[in-house]
Parts: C-alpha cells; sequence; structure tokens
C-alpha cells in the first residue's frame, strides 16, 4: 500500500493535495473508530458527483454547440459512402460524418445492431453500495482492506455512511439490482474494522451500477483492467464514414478519454483537433475555493441554510446567480418538495438541465431521491406530473 501511495504521489506532480505518510498516535480523528487503528496511512484525494458531473459536462457540450437529446435511442445507423445515415425513436433521421458508440454498458449491444464485428470486448462488472447511520464523526473517508484482497471504501454521505462496493459479473446491464450477499457482505467488511457494528437491517439504502470493463481476458472481476481501449472502424477505406468505439473507461477521466477519442478519429475525417477542455472549468466551477464560495453564498442567500446552502454549493456553483436571480426570501424558492429541493431547483432541473420525469431529478441530477421517504418521493412525482404534464 505505501509504494503505491508512493507512485500516487509521484503521479500527481505538482499539486495542493497534501502528500501521502503514515499514521501518527495524534491522528485520533482517523484512529478512534477503528478496531485497530493503530496501522495505516492518511493521503488526500478529490471527490466527486457522478450526477452533477454527468450533467454538467452535458451542459458544457450544449454551450459549445452540441444537441442534447435525452430519452432518445439510436433506433438504426448504416454506412453511406463518407457518412452515417441514423434513425432515432423520436422519428429523426440525421446525417453524420462519424459516429462514436460511448454507450458504456451497451457498446457491444449497439456494435451488434449496426452490424460490426470488433476485435475488443467488454465485461460487465456490478458495483454495488450500502449507506447506514453514520459510523464516525468527520469528513473523511476510510479504504478497507479485506481478507480476500479486495478493498472498500467507507465515505461520508449525507450525513450518514456510505460502503461500497462489490465487483459481481453479470451478463446484461439491467442486473444492476443489489442482492442479499452483497448487502452482507459490505456489512461483514465494515464490521472488520469499525468499532461501531451494523447489521443488513441498519441499511437505509442502496445502489447498484454496472462497469464495462474492457475485456483483457482476466479469470477474475477484481483484476480486470480499469483502463479503456478505443477502437477505430473505417471498413479500411479512408474515404468510409468512421465509426470509433469506445471500451472501458470511468466517469473522472472522461476528459482525457475524450481528447485521445478526438485525435483517434480526427485523422479519418481531415480534421485537426487541439486540446480544449483540460484545464476549462465546468460551468459553474469558476469559484474561488469551496469554503470562501460557501461563505458567500451564505452571506448572499442566508434564507437557504446551512444544509442547503452546502448541497446547492457544491452541486451548482456560480450557476447559482442565475438560478437565485431575484430571489431575496425562502418564499421566493417556493414550495419545499422534500430533502431541502425547492421549487426553483426543480424548475432548473427541467428547463436547463433536460430532467424529464421526476427520477431524473431525485437520482440523475441530484442523489435526493436516496434520503426522500417514499411519500415525499410520490408527493415529488404528483408534483412534477401535474406541472410538466407532457
Amino acid at each position: 500500500v505505501r509504494l503505491g501511495l508512493y507512485l500516487y504521489d509521484w503521479l500527481g506532480g505538482r499539486m495542493t493535495l497534501k502528500r501521502s505518510r503514515g499514521l501518527r498516535r495524534s491522528d485520533t480523528t482517523y484512529t478512534a473508530p477503528l478496531k485497530n487503528g493503530a496501522r495505516g496511512f492518511v493521503y488526500s484525494d478529490a471527490f466527486v458527483d457522478d450526477s452533477r458531473l454527468t450533467v454538467l459536462n452535458a451542459m458544457d457540450a450544449h454551450a459549445n454547440g452540441a444537441e442534447i437529446a435525452v430519452r432518445t435511442e439510436l433506433v438504426a445507423a448504416r454506412r453511406d459512402g463518407a457518412f452515417w445515415r441514423a434513425t432515432l425513436s423520436d422519428g429523426r433521421d440525421v446525417t453524420a460524418r462519424a459516429l462514436v458508440n460511448a454507450a458504456g454498458p451497451w457498446v457491444a449491444e449497439l456494435l451488434g445492431r449496426l452490424g460490426i464485428n470488433a476485435s475488443a470486448g467488454v465485461r460487465l462488472v456490478k458495483g454495488s453500495h450500502i449507506v447506514v447511520p453514520r459510523l464516525y464523526e468527520g469528513d473523511h473517508a476510510y479504504i478497507l482492506q479485506l481478507a480476500d484482497r479486495r478493498i472498500v471504501f467507507a465515505i461520508p454521505y449525507q450525513g450518514q455512511t456510505e460502503i461500497g462496493t462489490t465487483d459481481i459479473p453479470v451478463d446484461r446491464p439491467e442486473d444492476a439490482v443489489i442482492d442479499a450477499g452483497e448487502i452482507a457482505y459490505l456489512c461483514d467488511a465494515a464490521n472488520q474494522h469499525f468499532t461501531r457494528q451494523i447489521t443488513p437491517a441498519d441499511v437505509t439504502s442502496t445502489w447498484s451500477g454496472v462497469r464495462p470493463l474492457y475485456d483483457d481476458g482476466a479469470s477474475e472481476a477484481k483484476a480486470v483492467t480499469r483502463d479503456y481501449v478505443l477502437e477505430l472502424d473505417t471498413l479500411g477505406d479512408t474515404r468510409a464514414a468512421p465509426l470509433l468505439s469506445v471500451f472501458g473507461g470511468k466517469i473522472t477521466t472522461a476528459r482525457h478519454l475524450a481528447e485521445e477519442a478526438l485525435e483517434k478519429i480526427a485523422p479519418a475525417l481531415s480534421t485537426a483537433v487541439r486540446q480544449m477542455t483540460r484545464d476549462r472549468a465546468f460551468p459553474g466551477g469558476a469559484i474561488p475555493p469551496f469554503a470562501t464560495y460557501l461563505a458567500q453564498v451564505r452571506t448572499r442567500w442566508p434564507f437557504l441554510g446551512d444544509a442547503r446552502s452546502e448541497r446547492m454549493a457544491h452541486a451548482y456553483g456560480a450557476l447559482l446567480d442565475d438560478m437565485l436571480a431575484g430571489v431575496t426570501d425562502t418564499a421566493g424558492l417556493g414550495a419545499d418538495l422534500g430533502g431541502g429541493l425547492t421549487e426553483i431547483e426543480a424548475r432548473w432541473m427541467h428547463d436547463r438541465e433536460w430532467a424529464r420525469i421526476p427520477e431524473d431529478a431525485l437520482m440523475r441530477r441530484s442523489k435526493l431521491g436516496l434520503t426522500l421517504s417514499q411519500a415525499e418521493t410520490d408527493a415529488f412525482g404528483a408534483w412534477w406530473t401535474k406541472t410538466f404534464p407532457s
């Protein structure tokens, strides 16, 4: 582990995060919650909200000329000389010079639909998480080494503790559903390390996802590479419309992957490319250090309250200037629809972030759905359907 952290520090180059080090006797905040907390290491990392990163990437693309077509399926596509002719589920037929297959866990399925035989393959691995009442105080996370040589994370999450993840091979993306065995595994992983013990009955919420990993032939899911492979198909003809397929990859390196993808497909389009996004802030991201910005938000909109102001500052950053323009009190936010989500924010998700159904707002533009009761979820759904009937 120590060697890995040295490598982590070295690859990070010059950075503002603190370098890794061993645990000290004075690190009681870190060691007190653990059964055997005397040995271990401390390192710094960044965290990201995947729902916000995804939608902000779409907003950034839209601001630079992209059309965002949510809930729209690629029904069919065929090559026609130097172009692709595609049929969409909204009834449109579109023409494109190139097609990029970034369908994630559906990458192979889409290739089959297009009639393309790819040399690369993908393995689907399910990762599940549980959320339990807070296991420790503080905003730090833990990496827990297990006897099966896997690691599990324990992370502060909305006043509770998130524990994950698992590595379970699955056959379909739709198999992303946690099972009782995974819940027991994650509870046991936490119980091996924390003094505060949990059982499956303590789990307040769960979620699962499927990682589309490049199939490198590894025998175990935990050993499959997390790297990505880009495969370009031009039929061996420089005049044919190119198809680029993305196998593997992960959300935190999406911009780096996108740069490589454009570099790979550009020659087939006789197009020159250059790096544009590596150092560009996402929409709302041009803010001072977060603690400073949060203080500014609370001074300007004190009626948001501590919890809501912190959540919204994280989620929207400088975009709050647009969302809350002219709002001077709680009444201006509209009704509280549950979990601190108010009408003004829900309308923003619909109008500016392409949310089309209640689940989009509660789980794909935020993660507030994980904390709402069933009654609150149903009430929000009723409000959404009435407000946005089509």
